[in-house]
This record gives C-alpha cells, structure tokens and sequence, in this order.
C-alpha cells in the first residue's frame, strides 16, 4: 500500500491521506504459496509449540510448588504469595526487554 500525504492548505486538520492499492499486495495464502511451507516451518511449529507448553508448565508448577514451600520453610501466606508475584513480575521484565 501506498500512502500520499496531499495537504490542500497550512492548517492540519485539512490534511487527507490516501491510500492506494498496488501491485505488490500478497494475501497470507499467496504468501504462504511464494515462500512454500517446508521442514524448516514444520520444526519451527514444533520448536514454538514445545516452548509454549514449558511455559504453561511454568504458571502450574508454581501452584504446587508454592504450598509445599510454605509447609517445608514455614512462610507466612504473604511469602508464599511473594514467590508467585516474583515469577510474574520476572515475567512482565523480561516481556519489554526482550520483546
């Protein structure tokens, strides 16, 4: 897509743009269909699949482990809740610095 800024006076609440289709527009199919779908994206399914279930393991394991550390260590509630809140908060961190 192509964007023109046409401005038909100084003010900016006059500025319109338009856009125009081109040629180069690709549908995902027609994209799909150009790159192909190979080994490379099948292992690439697998690998982000496999990623996503540890991460789900993640968030349940933490709901075993927190009681029996209470039990083991002797926490207070707030403690064991503290354990849960600093995986989370590690979480939220590393999601805006890495992306």
């Amino acid at each position: 897509m192509e964007a023109r800024l046409r401005q038909t006076s100084g003010t900016e609440e006059d500025e319109r743009v338009e856009f125009t289709i081109s040629d180069n527009v690709y549908t995902v199919e027609d994209a799909i269909e150009a790159c192909g779908f190979g080994w490379f994206q099948i292992k690439l399914s697998v690998v982000a699949g496999l990623i996503w279930v540890v991460d789900a393991m993640e968030v349940m394991v933490l709901s075993i482990l927190a009681p029996e550390a209470r039990c083991d260590y002797g926490l207070k509630p707030f403690e064991e809740s503290l354990i849960t809140t600093v995986v989370f908060g590690g979480m939220f961190l590393g999601a805006g610095l890495w992306g």
